[in-house]
């Protein structure tokens, strides 16, 4: 009955999702809809590091630090192999300097990929 799901990385990490589509998409068929009229959301939390920047790992799982182009290959992967059509970023440090970088880096290289894919 639902229009879109959302989950947190954190929570439910990547290998975890194709189960949970799967549970959302027999629904889905046993309601009479469509499966891809249905959002599927991805709470993303982590750094994006800026060249030069000193080399981070994450600790917990579901954290993504990398560069722009580590968080575009990840995205990319998440909407191409597990359908994930939204990310909801939830940066960890700086949080302006991250979501400008999200969104002047990270979208557009995305969505150039999305739409050559």
């Amino acid at each position: 009955m639902a229009d879109g799901w959302i989950v947190s990385a954190s929570y439910v990490p990547p290998e975890n999702i194709p189960d949970l589509q799967a549970i959302i998409d027999n629904a889905a068929q046993g309601a009479g809809r469509d499966t891809t009229a249905i959002r599927r959301a991805y709470n993303l939390a982590g750094t994006i590091l800026r060249p030069g920047a000193p080399a981070m790992a994450a600790r917990r799982r579901g954290i993504i630090a990398g560069p722009a182009s580590q968080w575009t290959d990840e995205l990319m992967r998440y909407y191409s192999d597990l359908r994930m059509d939204t990310f909801i970023l939830w940066p960890i440090g700086d949080e302006e300097a991250q979501i400008r970088t999200f969104a002047e880096e990270v979208v557009p290289a995305l969505k150039e990929r999305i739409n050559s894919h």
